[in-house]
């Protein structure tokens, strides 16, 4: 079953914009980071612990109920100026780009905790987090000014190499993250640019403008920089739209959204809003615009990618509520999502789908990064399908195939995507019309963004309202994982070679067989080994070693690891729960990159008599224990008995369950301190407050007193008027007292003069000349390193020339006082 839980995510709560990115890297175990930002010009970094049970850990505890999700507090990152509008992190994980109402896009990474850059502490470089201490450090390796206005989001290249960045100012830029030059800026849109999508086969760039423009540029990178080409745009549509195409006949043939609920899913689908495939007309329509002005949505449009790059979900899009074809007047229009085959992204206004119905608009979509095998399909039977009903075309034909599985987009797998509307979360999938589920009623603001753990069992929702929901699905509720060889996660950055026409679904129809049969010949295809970066390979080294090492299987052990996210509680319970199955053939990925059975002799260390599958393997033993003497043996590695089985699996457990009580003793630590801390915080906070009020008390105090003092006074004033009684008056204070003291005879003037080097006052005779006047400022190292100066009044407004320097004080009305300003 589903979970969703909302997090308070402190010191976002700003304007619309602080809604930002939401982004998953680096999977440690259960949990995964995640990088948030908004308007108080901060970046935090956070750890999400889903706690997902496992299906053993749910059968051994059925009474006990799971522990909810909860969030960590890792760090916060402050050098932006300005609202941070985006946050995303790179492909590899390692480097976190962020961007925002500065201009700045600013590169993060991490780096020692114990060499804390100059002026910064361990504790939050933000003043409002109540002094909590970062458990992680981050630095800016780059900043790139990309603009002096706002940047609304940011994109990066499947291959790390390239962010792309759109923002107020119309403009894309692309910029290089070796050394962050702008290498190409592109201002084809007339409007604000709120959304940029990269393909992830790196042939094409998206983006989406509150100009009610989708353009799609054309990529082409050689070893010194990346060109962009406009390929088409997309704004309107001239076809007509119906429910369901007569070139689908599988829709009708398998309605999936009428499909019983199998054991591949506990998601019952849906009647809710279905994609529409785009049927071509013989007779002429009006004009639609295919996406909402800028009243639609203020800031963010976020279009998707599928993972394997055959589709492009755009949002903000406008479908035609109640079609008439019989009126050329406007109808009413509802909010939309229109999804773009990759085969028709060179043509203009050609969706091959669209999602209508929702109530609010649309502003993000995201595909989940797994790909999904297709569910099977009842034998078709009647139905009362509204769309059947209404005369669409029926295939008999396609009914004797009992348990075929069809989807409405031809493709052998399925793809799970979510679409945020302002008010609610939909989660569909590319093989039935209606959703799978939706989430409504968070939040009090609108949705702002959302993304996927990289296991695809985790969606994180933002809104502006300051708070983050994290939806939580079991194991195989969205459905079981494809093939493991084709998910595009596992597989490195392809180069620009011609794409394999099977990732492309053609706008031609297609039967259930042909789907079936196609299903079938990517099955047979060999897995190309895959390729992990160094700090996943080590990882999977180590599990590899610590189960391996107690007996269990090689091949086995692949294949649970291979099956689960890569942790050692989730491959133990793979292991016990398909320990009596046999392990398919396609489900190995071998570490090293190469199959160890077809080798005859392996690795063998001559001090433990321990065998290895392979090298690394035997490299990570010899690290660990400090072993050198190795031979080949020509042994196979024996298997263990069922009693050594669960003897072994019982230490593995004992193993895991020790270090997760480690971990959770640091963090209850950890949670001990950061409760001292704000304790301490809030006592000093209420001391402050204490001390703010008896100042305020100790002023009011004083007023009051001189309150009492001045009506006594008045009081008795007005008695001794009344009385009678004058007080003498004071000595009155001679004029000539009060004027300024006139030099005597009028032989001297007062001067000031404003000078470069700052200000000179003095006195000189009044037969003084100009001459005089400035070589005293510059004897007084008032000239600012001037040889001359010339001089003028403001009032009357009057410039000396240099005849006139030889000329007194006195004929030139400067006396007995004069205010000058010297250049």
């Amino acid at each position: 079953m589903v979970q969703c839980v909302t997090f308070e995510i402190r010191d976002e709560r700003q304007k619309q914009e602080d809604h930002q990115a939401k982004v998953p890297v680096l999977a440690g175990g259960q949990s995964w980071r995640l990088a948030t930002a908004g308007g108080d010009n901060n970046v935090r970094i956070w750890m999400i612990h889903p706690n997902i049970p496992s299906p053993s850990a749910l059968a051994a505890a059925s009474g006990v109920k799971p522990n909810p999700p909860r969030s960590e507090y890792i760090a916060t990152l402050a050098r932006h100026t300005g609202v941070v509008n985006v946050v995303r992190f790179s492909p590899h994980g390692d480097m976190l780009a962020s961007a925002g109402d500065d201009g700045n896009v600013l590169f993060w990474v991490r780096q020692d905790p114990n060499r804390q850059p100059f002026g910064e502490t361990q504790f939050s470089a933000s003043t409002e987090t109540d002094g909590v201490i970062d458990k992680e450090s981050w630095r800016v390796r780059l900043m790139t000014r990309a603009t002096t206005l706002e940047l609304y989001d940011l994109a990066w290249s499947p291959d790390g190499d390239y962010v792309a960045v759109g923002g107020t100012d119309f403009s894309v830029r692309l910029i290089r993250v070796s050394d962050g030059s702008i290498v190409r800026s592109i201002s084809d849109h007339q409007h604000y640019v709120q959304g940029i999508a990269w393909d992830p086969l790196q042939m094409y760039l998206a983006t989406q403008s509150s100009d009610r423009h989708m353009h799609v540029y054309e990529l082409h990178q050689d070893k010194a920089s990346m060109s962009m080409q406009l390929l088409s745009r997309h704004t309107r549509s001239e076809m007509r739209c119906r429910a369901v195409s007569e070139a689908l006949p599988s829709l009708t043939a398998a309605p999936t959204r009428n499909a019983p609920q199998d054991s591949s899913t506990t998601i019952p689908p849906i009647k809710a809003p279905e994609p529409t495939p785009v049927a071509s007309s013989t007779q002429p329509d009006q004009v639609q615009k295919l996406y909402g002005d800028d009243r639609c949505t203020s800031f963010f449009r976020r279009l998707d990618f599928s993972p394997d790059g055959a589709l492009l979900a755009t949002p903000a899009g406008l479908f035609p509520s109640t079609p008439d074809e019989h009126r050329n007047a406007t109808t009413a229009t509802t909010s939309a999502i229109y999804i773009y085959g990759r085969a028709n992204l060179f043509r203009a206004n050609t969706p091959i789908a669209a999602l209508p119905g929702h109530k609010s608009t649309a502003v993000v979509v995201r595909f989940s990064p797994i790909l999904y095998g297709l569910r099977p399909t009842s034998q078709h039977t009647k139905t009362d399908d509204p769309l059947q009903a209404a005369g669409e075309a029926h295939d008999e034909s396609l009914s004797a195939s009992a348990s075929v599985p069809v989807s409405v987009i031809g493709l052998p797998y399925r793809m799970v995507y979510a679409v945020a509307t302002q008010e609610s979360v939909w989660i569909y999938d590319t093989q039935q019309a209606g959703p799978l589920c939706c989430f409504s009623n968070l939040h009090y603001a609108s949705f702002t963004d959302l993304t996927w753990s990289p296991d695809g069992q985790s969606l994180m929702m933002s809104s502006s309202d300051g708070y983050c929901s994290l939806a939580v699905f079991d194991y195989h509720e969205l459905g079981r994982p494809y093939l493991y060889g084709k998910q595009p996660s596992l597989h490195p950055i392809p180069s620009r070679a011609p794409e394999p026409s099977a990732s492309i679904p053609a706008p031609a129809p297609q039967t259930a067989p042909q789907a079936n049969s196609q299903a079938e010949s990517w099955k047979e295809e060999k897995d190309a080994p895959s390729t992990l970066s160094e700090p996943k390979k080590k990882r999977r080294v180590a599990l590899t070693y610590e189960v391996t090492e107690m007996g269990f299987a090689p091949e086995r052990v692949d294949w649970a690891l291979s099956s689960t996210n890569g942790t050692l509680e989730a491959a133990l319970d793979h292991i016990e729960m398909h320990q009596d199955e046999p392990v398919p053939t396609d489900a190995t990925s071998p570490v090293g990159g190469h199959d160890a059975s077809s080798e005859t002799a392996v690795p063998q260390c001559n001090v433990c008599n321990k065998q290895f599958r392979d090298m690394d393997l035997a490299k990570y033993h010899a690290d660990k224990s400090g072993h050198e003497d190795f031979s080949e043996s020509a042994e196979a590695i024996k298997p263990l008995s069922p009693e050594e089985r669960e003897k072994r699996l019982a230490e593995l457990r004992d193993k895991a369950a020790q270090r997760r009580s480690a971990q959770e003793a640091a963090y209850a630590k950890d949670r001990r301190a950061n409760e001292m801390i704000r304790r301490k915080a809030g006592q000093e906070a209420v001391q402050a407050r204490e001390e703010l009020e008896r100042k305020a008390k100790e002023r009011v105090r004083r007023q009051i007193e001189e309150d009492k003092q001045r009506r006594a006074e008045k009081a008795a004033r007005e008695k001794e008027l009344r009385q009678g009684i004058q007080k003498p008056a004071a000595p009155a204070v001679p004029l000539a007292a009060q004027l300024p003291k006139v030099s005597a005879h009028g032989t001297e003037t007062r001067l000031r003069v404003r000078a470069p080097g700052g200000m000179w006052m003095g006195t000189l005779s009044v037969d003084a000349t100009l001459n005089d006047v400035e070589k005293a400022v510059l004897s007084d190292g008032k000239g600012g390193g001037a040889s001359s100066l010339a001089f003028s009044t403001t009032f009357p407004r009057k410039t000396y020339t240099s005849e006139e320097g030889s000329k007194t004080l006195q004929a030139l009305g400067l006396f007995p006082n004069a205010a000058l300003e010297a250049q």
